[in-house]
């Protein structure tokens, strides 16, 4: 898709800095930026670096900027950068410059939207920009830099090329029944499918790590009042957070903080002591005290010596008992799966690699990983469709097979972006910053 408009903004964050960077895109680039820039013989070099003074109609400045020929650059197009001292006035007056001499503000993402129409990046490359800028932790980066890379593309290129084939040998089939290879082609068929279906099913279990590395792992710290769930919150992040006190239900409301641990963002949710209570405004602490335990990845049921869990049922396999007070524990209840103190930090490091093997010893950040739903649902929509490839094979439906088939690589496609809907690619790039 070919866009005549040439795009100016600002690609740097707002604020005072070093350098500031204005980028142009389009047709109109360097004819644009020799007008601002005192360039030798009024020419841009190409993919050089060079200095040169800035002069518009309100500001001069010393910059060095930098010409990238169409298709060799970020977005496919004559692509011009500007670095101007890190002042917001001199760059919104460079973007200013370049509007009045026939440039257009660029929109949220334009720029790597541009990348994308233009077949530098797909769909999964794009969601992989924005979420290394949104990135929390070193897990999120890598994720999202595994996606930069194409990983993702690539497998899913490796699938869509097999499904092609297969597509192609169930053509065969149909169009030359007098050739009596139905059954071959079948057995062929089915095989391949299988081994299409392995890889995608592999894709759709790397999701929950994916998301974990992307969007960190929700943890509920609850239990009855005076159990210790505030001064834990408090010895987990290493700082005093949440309010101590000896008073019951000092807690009314969820709290939340975020630590990293091993490279994964953990989001403690301190939650209202759960009892039964008259008190309206306690009782609604409690009530999202549950919604926070329903939300959770994985809960820590913080209880006294002498006391017991408050949460027994439900996903056992996300509930960790915390037999807090250590230091005051003389023995008797045996029933928990860490014994700590929160008030002198006795076992909470223990208890940070409790929580890391519960809920992310199978995390890989080591080749395709789906990271959002959007990609996962797709995925599944495929491995849906191969499943019916599979039954039309053992049926010997090849009409069907070739309907399967290309429903399932439709599907990838809605991943990469070849497939994907007008809203949908717009609502992911209105997702980037201006200048992005």
């Amino acid at each position: 898709m070919k866009n005549n408009r040439t795009i100016a903004a600002v690609s740097t964050a707002a604020g005072k800095g070093a350098i500031a960077i204005v980028r142009l895109s389009g047709d109109k680039s360097e004819q644009i930026a020799r007008k601002i820039l005192c360039a030798e013989n009024n020419k841009i070099k190409y993919k050089e670096m060079n200095r040169y003074a800035l002069k518009t109609s309100a500001v001069k400045d010393d910059v060095t900027a930098v010409f990238f020929k169409a298709p060799k650059s970020y977005t496919g197009e004559d692509v011009v950068e500007i670095y101007c001292h890190g002042n917001n006035g001199i760059a919104e007056e460079i973007v200013l410059e370049c509007i009045r001499l026939g440039a257009s503000a660029a929109e949220n993402g334009e720029f790597t939207k541009r990348a994308f129409l233009n077949n530098k990046i797909d769909l999964t490359q794009a969601e992989g920009i924005i979420d290394i800028i949104n990135a929390e932790s070193k897990a999120s980066i890598n994720a999202a830099y595994s996606a930069i890379e194409g990983d993702i593309f690539k497998e899913i290129e490796t699938v869509q090329k097999e499904i092609l084939s297969m597509n192609a040998e169930a053509g065969a089939a149909v169009d030359y029944p007098e050739e009596n290879i139905e059954e071959v082609t079948a057995q062929q068929l089915l095989k391949r499918i299988n081994t299409q279906k392995a890889k995608l099913e592999k894709l759709i279990k790397s999701y929950d790590g994916g998301k974990k590395m992307k969007d960190g792992v929700k943890v509920a710290i609850v239990g009855e009042p005076n159990a210790g769930k505030s001064m834990l919150l408090n010895r987990l992040l290493g700082c005093d957070r949440a309010i101590v006190t000896d008073i019951e239900g000092t807690t009314r409301d969820t709290l939340e903080e975020k630590f990293e641990y091993r490279g994964i963002i953990f989001t403690l949710i301190d939650t209202a002591g759960l009892r039964e209570t008259e008190n309206e405004i306690e009782k609604y602490g409690i009530e999202r005290s549950y919604k926070a335990i329903g939300k959770a990845d994985v809960i820590l049921s913080v209880f006294e010596p002498n006391k017991s869990s408050v949460i027994n049922d439900g996903d056992k396999s996300k509930i960790i008992k915390v037999l807090n007070k250590s230091d005051i524990y003389l023995g008797g209840n045996e029933d928990y799966d860490i014994k700590l103190s929160a008030k002198t930090g006795e076992n909470v490091e223990k208890l940070k690699d409790l929580i890391f093997e519960k809920t992310c010893k199978d995390i890989s950040a080591n080749g395709a990983t789906l990271t959002n739903a959007r990609q996962l649902g797709a995925v599944e929509s495929a491995f849906d469709a191969l499943e019916r490839a599979e039954n039309s094979a053992k049926n010997d439906a090849f009409d069907c097979i070739i309907s399967d088939l290309n429903d399932a690589y439709r599907a990838l496609g809605a991943v990469t972006g070849a497939f994907a809907s007008d809203d949908v690619v717009n609502e992911i790039f209105s997702r980037f910053c201006v200048g992005k």
